[in-house]
Parts: C-alpha cells; sequence; structure tokens
C-alpha cells in the first residue's frame, strides 16, 4: 500500500500544470553538448561527447509535448540535425537517452546499414507488448525484432505499400473522405477530433471496405459498434504515449503492478482491437463462404491479403501469415493508422490557415464557406499557439 502510494504521489508531481512554461523554458536553456560546463557552479561535464544533449527533468517531463513545435525547432537550432535527448521510457541508461535526427538524408543511412532487423518504435511501446503477451496474442512478437517480425511485416506490406495498390483503394477513400468533409464545420471547434474520427473512417473502408461514417456525429448512428470502436481507439492512441513515458506506469509495470493509466489504456486497446478482430472475422467468413461482396469489400486490404496468401498457400504448400495473425494485424492496422492519417490532415489545415490564399488558388474558384469556416477555425488556433 505505501509503494502504491508512493507511486501515486510521484505521479501527481510528475502531471501537475503549474510552471510548466517555466519548465520548459528552463529545460532548453540547460540542454547542451555535453563537452561544455554544466551550467551549474562546481558541476563538471560528465564526459566529451560529439552530440548535444536535452536532459531529461522531472519539472519539465513534458517538454515535447507541451509545445513539441517550438521544442524540436529550438533543439534543432541549438544543437543540429542529430542529438541526443532524454526520453524516459524510450531511451536506455540512467538518462534515458535516445538519439534523434532531423534530417532525412543522415536518417537514410541509418536505414541502410541497420540490417535486416531494424529497431523501430513499437519495440519500445511496452504497453502494448504487455498486452498482447498477457492475452497469448501472436502479435506480441511483430513488435520486437527477428523473424517472426520479419515475415509478418513483408506479407503485411505487399497489399498496401506498392503505388499501384493505391488504385484499388481510391474509390472507397474517395467516398468516404466525401461524406466526412462534409460534417467538418460543424466540427470546427473540435478540428483533432473530426481528423481522428475522419481518419478511422478513411482506414476502416481501406481495410475492410466498410463506411463506419464516425466523422459527422449529427448523423444517427447506423452501427453503434461502430462509434464504440472509433471511440476505443482513439482513446488508446492518445493514452499509448502517455503511458509509454511515465514513469510511475513504468516502475508498476516492472513490479507486476498497473497504474490507473496503464489500466485505462489496456481496456481502450483490448475493446478496440477486439472488436477489429470481429468485424474482420466476419468479412472473412463472407469470403471463405463464397458470399456476394461490395465493390469497396472486394477491394479492401483484408480481402486482397487473404486472396494473396490462399494464393501462395496452393503454390507453395503454405502462405506467410496464419488466420489468426492476419486479422490481428487488420485490427492493429485500423488502431494504429488513426494518429499517422490525422496529423497529415492536421498539419495541411494548418498550412492552409497559414496561407489563406491558397484554397481559392487550387481550387480554380472561391472555396467554399464551410471550407473557410474550418480553415479560419485552424488559423485562430494556430496564431495562438505561435
Amino acid at each position: 500500500g505505501r509503494i502504491s502510494a508512493g507511486f501515486h504521489a510521484l505521479a501527481g508531481a510528475l502531471d501537475d500544470p503549474a510552471g510548466r512554461q517555466h519548465a520548459l523554458a528552463g529545460a532548453l536553456e540547460r540542454s547542451r553538448p555535453w563537452s561544455a560546463p554544466a551550467g551549474r557552479a562546481g558541476t563538471p561535464a560528465r564526459r566529451q561527447h560529439p552530440l548535444g544533449l536535452q536532459p531529461f527533468d522531472p519539472r519539465g517531463e513534458d517538454i515535447l509535448s507541451l509545445d513539441p513545435y517550438r521544442g524540436f525547432k529550438e533543439l534543432y537550432r541549438r544543437h543540429g540535425p542529430i542529438y541526443r535527448l532524454g526520453l524516459p521510457g524510450v531511451g536506455v541508461g540512467f538518462l534515458s537517452e535516445t538519439h534523434l535526427c532531423a534530417d532525412p538524408r543522415e536518417f537514410h543511412k541509418v536505414i541502410m546499414a541497420d540490417g535486416s532487423y531494424p529497431l523501430g518504435a513499437i519495440e519500445l511501446q511496452w504497453p502494448i507488448i504487455a498486452y498482447y503477451k498477457s492475452v497469448g496474442n501472436p502479435l506480441e512478437h511483430f513488435h520486437g525484432r527477428g523473424e517472426p517480425w520479419r515475415r509478418m511485416r513483408f506479407a503485411m506490406q505487399k497489399s498496401i505499400l506498392p503505388p499501384m495498390a493505391a488504385n484499388a483503394f481510391a474509390p472507397a477513400i474517395a467516398a468516404s473522405a466525401s461524406a466526412a468533409s462534409k460534417a467538418a464545420a460543424q466540427n470546427a471547434h473540435d478540428i483533432g477530433g473530426f481528423t481522428a474520427r475522419a481518419s478511422f473512417d478513411l482506414f476502416s473502408a481501406v481495410t475492410l471496405g466498410r463506411e463506419t461514417r464516425t466523422a459527422d456525429e449529427s448523423q444517427a448512428v447506423t452501427n453503434a459498434g461502430d462509434q464504440r470502436f472509433c471511440e476505443d481507439t482513439i482513446e488508446a492512441l492518445e493514452l499509448l504515449v502517455p503511458t509509454t513515458r511515465h514513469l510511475p506506469s513504468m516502475f508498476m509495470h516492472r513490479l507486476g503492478f498497473k497504474s490507473e493509466m496503464h489500466k485505462r489504456f489496456e481496456r481502450a486497446a483490448h475493446d478496440a482491437l477486439t472488436y477489429g478482430v470481429k468485424i474482420s472475422k466476419e468479412l472473412l467468413t463472407k469470403v471463405k463462404a463464397g458470399e456476394a461482396l461490395s465493390e469497396a469489400e472486394r477491394a479492401s486490404y483484408l480481402v486482397s491479403t487473404f486472396e494473396r496468401e490462399r494464393g501462395q498457400q496452393a503454390r507453395e504448400g503454405a502462405g506467410s501469415l496464419s488466420e489468426e495473425e492476419l486479422l490481428n494485424l487488420i485490427s492493429l492496422t485500423l488502431l494504429a493508422s488513426v494518429d499517422t492519417t490525422s496529423s497529415i490532415i492536421n498539419w495541411c489545415l494548418v498550412h492552409l490557415a497559414r496561407n489563406p490564399q491558397v484554397p481559392s488558388a487550387q481550387a480554380g474558384g472561391p472555396p467554399t464557406t464551410k471550407i473557410l469556416r474550418v480553415v479560419e477555425r485552424a488559423h485562430v488556433l494556430v496564431q495562438s499557439h505561435t
């Protein structure tokens, strides 16, 4: 009980919002090349190192989540395109060090030299790995490094990464985007939530050929399960990174306990992933039974991957993926695609807000009033954060 109370007290101290702006300025001020003095009288530099360091400070743990645009920009100005950053839950050693590279040309060299089993960010997501292990999910190995990861990754990407694959998905994406965009204006007060739901709708169309229509909350929900799936997915993604970096959660996990944040993440992830497998299995059952499919379902990522695997099994005696692996990969793809897609949409809105003349020039005429309302709202948000 005392241990648990201690962790909760530590969590409260780290989560206290008071003084965060001061902590941001102070943490940036303390960032330095390791060859420079430590910045405190009588304290020598730890050791010589050519890279700059942004050390972890409990008072400024949320330096990047508080203002990532300003934070990364300042770190780049001080240290150049490659530097070290203290990231609890991600880095290694006492200072939780990790290397950051802001130059894609330099990072390409890292990728080319990393061998057959490169390090990936999913290896660092201990909350989802812990969940997969607890339920005996085969994707436990997908979040590691080795031949199981390589086998699943290569089989997974064949039907989605090649540029020609987009041709099959384009009609479903266009229909989903058209439906979502009609709700943009009424969601101008919550652009982040809207783009997250719209992204979910887009990838539901890609992976399963489903019309989820969760972006337009004003309409009657035709499938309550889809709506709940979207909510659980967004909640799980919002909790994943904070839980991964949350020191009390990490310590409690190592001792065999779970913090409240960790429990909330697992509940949301479990419900989302379980439902994702359920609806994927329903479509796969239709395929194996030879039932009629819609055009979007026939072109979906699940069906195209299953047919490719079935063809490989007929030719070679075995496919690259088991049916259980395929179903769980589809569910994981739905969960993981939301924040990656919405971040692109959000940045598009930011740049449109910074350049209000662009919509008119791109469209060949004046933009609609609804689009302008969304862009103007984005412009207000941009101005308030710069």
